[in-house]
């Protein structure tokens, strides 16, 4: 374990890049206040007060005929459609961690309760216009 330990400790001195945790594809997906009500397939956006406008990317997401879920993390509250449920406050942050979420917005396609896809970054959002995520 010590050896472990100095290796991970000499790969950060030598600037090499550390493996970084994302959400799993089939992965299950943690509660969250819509689980015993969702739809089979349906979409969760997860986004912080760092995205800046992200009406472009509403638009797209509501467009793909899915339900839709947003979830505003890192504690600081940002805005998002009207007829959206949003959640809120620090069990949204430790939904958006326990799912290893590291870029804002990240949108995730969940079926049967289990990640089936995922799209990182505003740009990644964006590009999903026109296309069918199912």
């Amino acid at each position: 374990m010590r050896r472990l330990g100095s290796l991970v400790l000499t790969a950060a001195l030598l600037g090499l890049p550390a493996a970084q945790a994302r959400p799993a594809l089939g992965s299950e997906v943690p509660p969250a206040p819509w689980s015993e009500r969702a739809p089979r397939s349906y979409l969760i956006a997860l986004y912080s007060f760092e995205c800046g406008d992200l009406t472009e990317a509403w638009n797209t997401l509501r467009r793909l005929n899915l339900p839709l879920y947003a979830v505003n993390a890192e504690r600081r509250p940002s805005p998002a459609p009207a007829a959206l449920e949003v959640w809120r406050g620090s069990e949204a942050t430790a939904f958006s961690r326990a799912l290893k979420v590291r870029v804002y917005p990240t949108v995730l396609l969940v079926r049967d309760g289990r990640l089936l896809n995922l799209w990182e970054g505003e740009a990644a959002v964006r590009s999903l216009k026109g296309t069918d995520v199912l």
